[in-house]
């Protein structure tokens, strides 16, 4: 327990003969230099965990093509808890440099010329407290709100765009019969628009069986409420759902319903071996984009979930694991996301579907996802 601070700096010339990204009538040369500081901070105590990494990039055009910026990046990420209350707080606070495009290709070197700086807040206090042996109760609520800051003057503003969102559960597990009742309710809004952009609410009740101690299935019902833009829709939900657990190492759960787009599911199979670890994950859901920078698009999920699954058998004790998997990553200079980095800036509602396939062994990690978006038009 206690502090880990670590100073980083990474430092790079580059030599363009394009760099306002302009047609070849208007191109300009320059020499960029760059150079940015940051830190790694790990800190951690008995009930309270605070890890993260930021940098700050000083960009200079010797050739006055464009102004000099200071780019911001990284993530620090904040979790702790009251013990035995069932109380805790989970917050985060990152910085990204995006293209104004999701299709614009990505330059070698920093450039700013095209590019947008997302800075995104989460807060999300959290209640989870077990009222009996199999009975347990759930809420969190969830504050996000995400700024965007051109880095050029020649971009236009985004507004900026944030969520409101709440969730309750109460869930019996199945001896043999047992239930789960939740409810939720999502708003999310973009400053300077009159409505929200997307305004979720839903009641759900499913019945659970257990076929056998390796083996759950439920039975889901309920009603939903939402709107996009300016449709709306009531109707009901119907669905199915699995929890399969051959082995202490591999698990497989699968959720699937019918919504007012179609039919929703998300499915996720994992299993760790003491040197491996991979998972397939597939979805499609409702959403409405946030500029969130790493997770604009799917997320292809986090260098540190990865090797912290690969090495709990290993390692049982999850403060040990955790400083162990951060000491890896630094000594490896492995990335902290996997997956696209890219923006996808879109005041419209979607649905986004994804497959993913994820993979650590003790050499890297790597991520592969496929993905497909429908967008609802007001």
């Amino acid at each position: 327990m206690g502090a880990i601070v670590s100073p980083t700096i990474n430092a790079q010339v580059a030599v363009t003969d394009n760099a306002t990204q302009a047609v070849d009538d208007k191109r300009k040369s320059d020499t960029i230099v760059t150079v940015a500081p940051g830190v790694v901070v790990e800190y951690r105590n008995a009930n309270s965990v605070v890890t993260g990494r930021m940098q700050l990039s000083a960009v200079n055009y010797l050739n006055h093509s464009q102004p000099d910026r200071l780019l911001p990046s990284g993530r620090l990420t904040l979790h702790t808890e009251l013990p035995r209350h069932g109380l805790g707080l989970d917050g985060s606070i990152s910085a990204d440099q995006v293209k104004s495009q999701f299709t614009a290709a990505q330059a070698a070197s920093t450039n700013t010329s095209d590019t947008y700086t997302n800075t995104r807040v989460q807060l999300s206090p959290y209640l989870e407290r077990s009222l009996d042996e199999n009975t347990q109760l759930q809420g969190r609520l969830e504050r996000i709100q995400v700024n965007t800051t051109a880095n050029s003057d020649a971009l236009a503003s985004r507004p900026e765009t944030s969520s409101n969102a709440a969730n309750i559960g109460l869930m019996r597990k199945p001896t043999r019969l047992g239930y789960a009742l939740n409810a939720s309710y999502r708003d999310t809004q973009a400053s300077g628009q009159a409505r929200s952009l997307n305004s979720q609410r839903i009641v759900r009740g499913t019945a659970l069986y257990a076929l056998t101690r390796e083996l759950e299935i439920g039975l889901i019902l309920g009603r939903e409420s939402t709107q996009i833009l300016q449709q709306r829709s009531h109707g009901t939900v119907k669905g199915l759902q699995i929890d399969w657990r051959p082995s202490t190492r591999t698990q497989l759960r699968a959720m699937a319903e019918d919504r007012f787009f179609g039919r929703a599911w998300n499915a996720n199979l994992s299993h760790r071996r003491p040197t491996l670890s991979f998972g397939l994950q597939t979805s499609r859901r409702i959403d409405t984009n946030l500029v969130t920078g790493n997770t604009a698009l799917s997320a292809g999920g986090t260098t540190q979930a990865l090797l912290d699954a690969m090495l709990s058998t290993r390692i049982p004790n999850e403060a040990d694991r955790a400083k162990a998997v951060s000491e890896l990553i630094a000594q490896r200079n492995l990335p902290q996301q996997l997956g696209s980095s890219r923006d996808l800036y879109d005041l419209n509602t979607l649905v986004r579907q994804n497959v993913t396939l994820q993979g650590a062994v003790m050499t890297a990690p790597c991520s592969v996802t496929f993905w497909r978006t429908r967008v609802f038009r007001s």
